[in-house]
């Protein structure tokens, strides 16, 4: 029988800060202290700066004389509660050359960080500016990073595209389409950029495709291997780039010098400047099979390690429960040595494969849930979805049901996995909290958990009275107080005074572990944006 606690359902949310949505600002306070002392109460919303004030759309853009916000993204938040959002506007002087802008808030004020159109990034060409700012993040530092798409004399489809990094007043061109990568043949070029993540300090990781021709042995330029376009860069804002990692290249995996990276994913980049990522290897027989294709490796920049790899055997898995690892799914990491992931086993001698999620912590490795587990009697576990990995070995987990009780209606459920144990803290077809009894999740999608414990999930729900105009929620959970309901789409909010609101979606995004350098809307120290 599979351990898991089922928690109690407790309506009523507490909030002391600020939740945000497309189009309204507001962050929620989750942290320590409330984890002991909720008060179920109703919703309450306070701005760091004036308790009567929010950003949201109709109001005026801070900093921005005569200019009006019509929009909001998804913030992004860091681990001190300061965050950024991106807002688009109109009225006063805005074009479609300066009609998006990004604010910093921190715990005692709000300001501008960048207006499109403006010069006020470092190293662009004179008359060159962004005109898109997308999916910025934050480190506890303040430095900010982001992909955005230039404007201005001579940009064209081929060199549009761009890496911004820097502090707030102090932002600079990391790297630009159509640029020579650092330290590579100066007939290739900067293609496509995925990322960026930002580490300790001003360290920002970033990942890019490069296009070109380059020398052979011979000093003869031939088109570029296939196979050796993707590359990954890490470097301290204000100095050049060092290319790290690169595909198709003998010498970049660690561990097996004669291997070839085929591709690899996004690093997990730690405030403490800790890489993780997964990659696939290229076939090269009897080094590289289709069994042991699959590895992921971390450490940091300089100094990485092969810590997983596909075909090796599960080290807690012996005897007659011997398994090898088959398969491996994108890596979730935190700023404690330890990271999390899904992967397929294989038990020997039997060729029937299954999902088991694990967390690992100095090269000790924990079983956290496997497709197969008994939950309860006539359901368990089926796939594992990807974990989010947060401090203090906290992992939150989606998987699937099966079994003669699990029907379309119940066949989701969210775990997490603490100090304390493994939880079983939603499922599709229970209570929602804060909701007419008989309103049930219908179904999961963003989810994330910080390092105080706090798990936060979008869910959709169904049941009496719900339509398309309130059928989605933002839940928050911990081993305290259970499930709270934050918001939910229908639901009236006072923007200022008097000024009541009709929330029409709730848009975060919880895809991390909150300590991985990505985008997210959810803090290591319990705010939720």
């Amino acid at each position: 029988m599979l351990p898991c606690a089922r928690t109690s359902i407790t309506a009523g949310s507490l909030f002391t800060g600020r939740i945000c949505a497309s189009s309204l600002a507001l962050l929620s306070y989750l942290g320590a202290a409330a984890l002991t002392s909720y008060v179920a109460q109703p919703a309450v919303a306070q701005m760091v700066a004036d308790s009567n004030t929010v950003v949201a759309a109709g109001l005026a853009a801070p900093g921005i004389p005569g200019a009006t916000i019509v929009s909001l993204s998804t913030p992004s938040i860091n681990s001190v509660g300061t965050f950024v959002i991106v807002g688009t506007l109109t009225g006063g002087s805005i074009t479609p050359a300066n009609n998006q802008a990004m604010w910093m808030v921190t715990p005692s004020s709000i300001f501008l960080v960048l207006q499109t159109g403006s010069s006020v990034v470092g190293g662009l060409p004179t008359g060159i500016t962004v005109s898109t700012i997308e999916s910025p993040t934050v480190n506890a530092n303040g430095t900010i990073a982001f992909l955005t798409s230039l404007q201005g004399p001579a940009v064209t489809g081929a060199n549009t595209r761009a890496v911004i990094a820097g502090p707030s007043g102090a932002l600079q061109l990391i790297a630009r389409a159509s640029n020579p990568p650092p330290g590579l043949a100066t007939t290739l070029r900067f293609n496509s950029f995925s990322g960026p993540r930002l580490g300790v300090g001003n360290l920002v990781v970033f990942n890019a495709s490069i296009a070109g021709q380059e020398p052979n042995a011979q000093g003869v330029l031939r088109p570029m291997n296939g196979d050796s376009g993707a590359t990954m860069w890490a470097g301290q804002v204000g100095s050049p780039m060092s290319l790290v990692m690169r595909s198709g290249i003998a010498g970049n995996v660690p561990g097996i010098p004669t291997a070839r990276f085929a591709n690899f994913g996004d690093a997990n980049v730690s405030e403490q400047g800790i890489l993780t990522f997964h990659g696939a290897l290229i076939l090269q027989s009897p080094i590289v099979t289709s069994t042991t294709d699959m590895v992921i490796i971390r450490g940091p920049v300089g100094g990485f390690q092969t810590v997983a790899r596909a075909g090796m055997s599960v080290p807690f898995l012996v005897g007659s429960q011997a398994a090898r690892l088959d398969g491996i799914n994108p890596v979730s990491a935190n700023g404690d040595n330890e990271f999390a992931f899904t992967g397929t086993v294989t038990p020997s001698p039997t060729t029937s494969s299954s999902f088991m999620t694990f967390r690992v912590a100095n090269n000790q490795w924990y079983p956290l849930v496997q497709t197969g587990w008994i939950v309860e009697p006539g359901i368990q576990v089926g796939t594992v979805s990807s974990p989010r990995c947060s401090g203090q070995s906290n992992v939150l987990m989606l998987s699937t049901l099966l079994g003669s009780r699990v029907g379309p209606a119940n066949d989701q459920t969210i775990w997490a996995s603490i100090p304390a144990g493994l939880f079983e803290i939603a499922r599709k077809g229970n209570q929602a909290p804060g909701c007419l009894p008989g309103v049930t999740f219908a179904g999961f999608s963003s989810y994330g958990m910080n390092a105080v414990g706090t798990a936060a999930f979008l869910c959709t729900l169904s049941g009496p009275l719900v339509t398309p105009q309130n059928d989605t929620a933002l839940v928050t959970w911990n081993a305290v107080d259970g499930l709270r309901l934050i918001g939910r789409k229908g639901g009236a909010y006072e923007v200022t005074t008097d000024d009541f609101r009709t929330i029409s979606g709730i848009v975060c995004n919880l895809d991390g572990g909150a300590e991985d350098g990505r985008p997210c809307s959810l803090s290591s120290n319990g705010l939720l944006a």
